[in-house]
C-alpha cells in the first residue's frame, strides 16, 4: 500500500505538470501559443549561382550588373521612430518593392521604437503585441510572410532604443516574447539574431544568447574597423579572438554558430575608410575566402555599400576595394 508521503509526492508533481502546461501556453493577444518549436531552416534558392547566399544593402539597380551576380538576398530596414512608422514602411515601401522580387529579403527590425527606448517591461507584458501582428501581417499579406528580421540588431552595441546596457534578462525576454507574437501571424519568418563582432559592457556573446527555438540564423556584422584587418597579420590575429568567453573574430562567430545548429549570417560588412589605409583590397579578399570556404556553414552575407566610406559600387573613395570585389564576385564560385 503506497505510503502518505508517496500520494502526497504524486500530488505534488501532478500539480507541478499542470502549472508547467499552463505556463507552456503564454497568451500573445488572445493567440495561445507554446514553447517554439524547431527553429525554420535558414535556406532558400539561390539565384547568384555562388555556393553561399550574396547580396547587398544600398545597391541600386547597377550593382548586380557591376558584379554579375543576381542578388540572393536585399538588405533594408523598417525604421524605428514609432510602430506607426515602422508599420508604413512595411506596408507603403518594403512589400511594395520587394514581394515580387527573387531571392529574399532581410530587415533590420526594432524591438523596441524611438519612442518606447528602454520600455523592456511593457514589451515582456504585451505592450507592443497589437503593432507587432500588424506588422507581421502586413509582411505576410504582401509576399514578404518569409522574410528574414534582424531583429533587434546590433543589441550588444550602444545608441539603439533596444541595446541592452546591463538589462541582459529583460532583453532575453523580451526577443523571446515578440518571436512568439511575430510567428504566431507569420511562422514562416526568419529570425536573424544578428549582433556586432565586438560586444560593449562586460559580458560575452553567449550570456545574451535568447535560446536556440528563438533564433532561426546567428548573424555578426563586421566591419573594417576596430581593429583595422589590412594584413595577413591583422586578419590572422584577430579572426580566432574572443571576448568574455563568447565570438568576436570571425572564426569564433562561425564557431559560435556552428555549436548551436545554425548558419552564420553576415548582414553588413564594408570597408571603412575613415584613413588612408580605409580602401582595403585585401579585407575585401579575406571575407570572400572564408564565405567560400564555410559556404556550408554561410545564411547569407550582405555588403553594406550605404554611405561614401563604405562603397565598392560607385566607388569614389575606395577604388582598389571595388575592383578586388567585383573580380572575385563576378568569377568566383
Amino acid at each position: 500500500m503506497p505510503s502518505r508521503h508517496s500520494a502526497t509526492l504524486r500530488e505534488l508533481l501532478t500539480r507541478t505538470w499542470r502549472l508547467r502546461a499552463v505556463l507552456s501556453a503564454v497568451l500573445v493577444g488572445g493567440v495561445a501559443v507554446g514553447e517554439l518549436g524547431p527553429a525554420v531552416a535558414a535556406d532558400w534558392a539561390s539565384v547568384s549561382g555562388l555556393r553561399w547566399h550574396s547580396g547587398a544593402a544600398c545597391a541600386g539597380s547597377g550593382w548586380e550588373g557591376y558584379r554579375n551576380r543576381a542578388n540572393d538576398v536585399y538588405n533594408e530596414f523598417a525604421g524605428r521612430t514609432s510602430w506607426a512608422d515602422v508599420l508604413r514602411n512595411v506596408s507603403n515601401y518594403l512589400t511594395r518593392t520587394y514581394g515580387n522580387k527573387p531571392g529574399k529579403l532581410t530587415i533590420g527590425f526594432p524591438m523596441l521604437t524611438n519612442d518606447s527606448r528602454g520600455q523592456w517591461a511593457q514589451c515582456i507584458s504585451g505592450r507592443f503585441d497589437s503593432n507587432l501582428r500588424a506588422v507581421a501581417q502586413a509582411l505576410k499579406d504582401g509576399g514578404l510572410g518569409t522574410a528574414i528580421l534582424r531583429l533587434g540588431w546590433e543589441a550588444n552595441g550602444s545608441g539603439y532604443p533596444w541595446n541592452i546596457l546591463g538589462q541582459v534578462e529583460p532583453y532575453k525576454a523580451c526577443f523571446r516574447h515578440e518571436v512568439q507574437v511575430l510567428k504566431s501571424v507569420a511562422p514562416g519568418l526568419l529570425i536573424d539574431w544578428d549582433m556586432k563582432k565586438g560586444t560593449e559592457g562586460n559580458v560575452g556573446i553567449q550570456t545574451l544568447y535568447p535560446g536556440d527555438q528563438y533564433v532561426d540564423i546567428i548573424g555578426v556584422n563586421y566591419y573594417d574597423n576596430y581593429p583595422r584587418m589590412n594584413t595577413q597579420a591583422a586578419w590572422d590575429s584577430f579572426y580566432n579572438s574572443t571576448y568574455l568567453g563568447g565570438p568576436k573574430g570571425l572564426g569564433t562567430w562561425i564557431a559560435f554558430a556552428r555549436s548551436h545548429g545554425k548558419k552564420l549570417s553576415v548582414p553588413e560588412w564594408a570597408v571603412w575608410h575613415d584613413t588612408s589605409t580605409g580602401d582595403d583590397p585585401f579585407y575585401v579578399q579575406k571575407m570572400y575566402e572564408t564565405f567560400k570556404n564555410n559556404a556550408s556553414t554561410i545564411a547569407y552575407e550582405s555588403y553594406f555599400n550605404c554611405q561614401d566610406r563604405h562603397k565598392v559600387y560607385q566607388p569614389g573613395m575606395n577604388p582598389r576595394a571595388s575592383a578586388q570585389y567585383k573580380s572575385l564576385w563576378s568569377s568566383g564560385h
